[in-house]
């Protein structure tokens, strides 16, 4: 994969402000996207520097990953990109930061319903997932693990207890491969109570453009700005032979 965190920082800190979305998409050599990781909930800058920071370290040394890119909202976020190279110099951690601009005023509704409907069309063809196992306080097994689905003929999100690891992940976690499994991604907001990114999404999309927030689907559909690409397949990678003089 080739592995995009994609920033849309929040500046508020009270009830009614938008949230820090950090979103980390991956593409596959088959150019689907997929949500791996991430946060949403509103944060003060030096907390958006730890969570960018330990994003890009922890997908940075995933197997697999053959790039790492970070884009991150430019309107109102210049506090963020001063602070964050501050940062790097500081830790000797250095990394890229693209800037992500957009025509029209970032808080216009029609501005921000135009770059998340660039997401439609990648989930109408299923070009891009998000987990199938999620974080769930009440509707979970004893992990607090469940499964999200829909009723046919119904667009309304449902969930239900994990009924456990499928074969495949057994046979991984047999072999060691912990990064093939499933897990949901549960976090801890500004006060400290749990949430879920993946239904975080779900309730997102599903009320979208009438749902009182859509912080991390904004950030999401920045990858449409990141110029983003498909890995090369290794099997499909030139290997460069060597020449070398008789001794």
């Amino acid at each position: 994969m080739n592995v995009y965190i994609l920033v849309d920082p929040s500046m508020g800190r009270n009830k009614t402000s938008d949230r820090t979305a950090m979103a980390v998409v991956g593409i596959d050599s088959n150019e689907n996207k997929y949500l791996l990781d991430g946060y949403c909930h509103r944060m003060p800058l030096s907390e958006r520097w730890t969570r960018l920071r330990d994003l890009h370290k922890r997908w940075s040394k995933m197997p697999g990953v053959q790039l790492i890119e970070v884009g991150i909202e430019r309107y109102g976020m210049q506090s963020d990109i001063e602070y964050f190279q501050e940062r790097q110099r500081i830790e000797r951690y250095f990394f890229g930061m693209k800037e992500l601009n957009w025509t029209g005023e970032r808080s216009g509704g029609e501005s921000k319903k135009a770059r998340v409907g660039r997401l439609e069309p990648m989930f109408r063809d299923g070009s891009f997932l998000v987990p199938g196992r999620a974080w769930h306080p009440t509707l979970g097994n004893a992990e607090n693990h469940a499964r999200w689905y829909l009723d046919d003929g119904s667009d309304e999100i449902k969930y239900k207890a994990d009924a456990g690891r499928s074969k495949r992940e057994q046979q991984a976690k047999a072999q060691g491969e912990l990064w093939r499994l499933v897990e949901p991604i549960m976090r801890r907001d500004e006060d400290g109570n749990p949430y879920d990114l993946t239904r975080v999404f779900l309730e997102e999309f599903a009320l979208f453009p009438f749902s009182p927030r859509d912080d991390l689907l904004d950030a999401m559909s920045r990858i449409a700005d990141m110029e983003a690409r498909a890995p090369v397949p290794y099997e499909q990678m030139t290997v460069e032979v060597l020449d070398y003089v008789d001794s």
